[in-house]
């Protein structure tokens, strides 16, 4: 009899232990986060064992966000010595201030501007980007944006022509004899 009931009370705790590990609290398991949202649907993430969730009703966790409307910029065919300049608007997504580190190029050729005092909450700025076209041909540059929300790429690239030369004066031209 007594076998009977460390038999029955070893299998409870082994059930209660998988059941356990099953859980979605669990940190070993998979979970899915379920969010409310503003128009009464759910919607579900499935995320990695340990991740955190952030839910669009519940961002006092999130801190500081930055959202670009774009990373990329394609100047395609510029003129050779002749600068060019694209604006990467972005937007602070979190609920803290946004603080831009720093914007550094690969290349001195590369030239980005950022805004220096911190971006509040919900509010758009924007960093500027200069390319002194000097070499002829193909370009991509990266440009690394530090901020407090992490690390961001944007890139510009396009093709750098030499402009037709003007030689309308230059040629000489010799008489004809007949």
């Amino acid at each position: 009899m007594k076998k009977i009931f460390t038999t029955a009370l070893a299998i409870v705790a082994l059930s209660l232990q998988i059941q356990a590990q099953q859980s979605p609290t669990s940190k070993k398991a998979s979970s899915t986060a379920k969010t409310q949202t503003n128009k009464n649907t759910t919607k579900e993430s499935t995320t990695a064992p340990g991740a955190k969730v952030a839910s669009d009703d519940n961002k006092s966790n999130v801190g500081a966000a930055i959202q670009f409307t774009q990373t990329r910029h394609n100047f395609g065919t510029i003129k050779q010595n002749v600068p060019v300049i694209t604006k990467f608007v972005f937007e602070n997504t979190g609920t803290q201030n946004l603080i831009i580190k720093k914007a550094t190029a690969g290349c001195g050729c590369t030239t980005p501007k950022w805004p220096v005092e911190p971006i509040a909450p919900g509010q758009k700025a924007e960093i500027e980007v200069g390319y002194d076209a000097k070499s002829e041909g193909n370009f991509i540059k990266i440009i690394t944006v530090e901020t407090n929300a992490g690390d961001h790429k944007l890139t510009i690239s396009g093709v750098v022509e030499v402009p037709a030369s003007d030689n309308s004066g230059s040629e000489i031209k010799l008489p004809i004899k007949k």
